[in-house]
């Protein structure tokens, strides 16, 4: 399937919940900031697409930081 074809199906799925976009989004976003050498790359392409999907800027910053001193606080 074409990425922009993913784009637009994840944006459809999600029917205006930016909010729950940005959840996810921050949370592997946060994951990548903590902890670089853990993440996989499709965990990076998969952040960009709920970003392209419609992801909450504001929401996902701060999922983003929750996620980030969660991973960085875990042994």
């Amino acid at each position: 399937m074409p990425f922009e074809a993913v784009v637009e199906e994840l944006r459809d799925e999600a029917a205006g919940h930016t909010d729950l976009l940005a959840q996810a989004a921050g949370s592997l976003i946060g994951l990548y900031l903590a902890r670089p050498t853990a993440t996989q790359p499709r965990a990076v392409a998969a952040f960009a697409t709920l970003v392209l999907a419609g992801a909450d800027p504001q929401a996902l910053v701060a999922r983003a930081d929750e996620s980030r001193e969660r991973m960085t606080a875990a042994p």
